[in-house]
């Protein structure tokens, strides 16, 4: 009996994204690093600058389709103080 009610939780149909952090390389060092150098990216000075690239995947058992979601995917960096994302 107890297999029957287990079952249909197992099957249940959910829809999730998750993020996969596929590397991180440091283009730039700090402010320690670079001495007198000074990195500029679009007028401003930078230090500690890197490369992160990342994947987006299904992370439930259903197609996830452009229709399941509204606008653009949005990334927080809340938990790097100071950090900014550029393209």
């Amino acid at each position: 009996m107890a297999c029957a009610s287990v079952l249909p939780v197992l099957q249940r149909q959910r829809k999730s994204m998750a993020l996969e952090v596929r590397s991180v390389k440091r283009i730039v060092g700090t402010r320690a690093d670079l001495g007198d150098r000074l990195v500029t990216m679009d007028g401003r000075a930078v230090e500690d600058v890197s490369k992160i690239a990342i994947r987006i995947v299904n992370a439930g058992n259903v197609s996830i389709g452009r229709s399941d979601y509204d606008g653009d995917l949005g990334f927080s960096l809340a938990a790097c103080a100071g950090a900014q994302l550029t393209s």
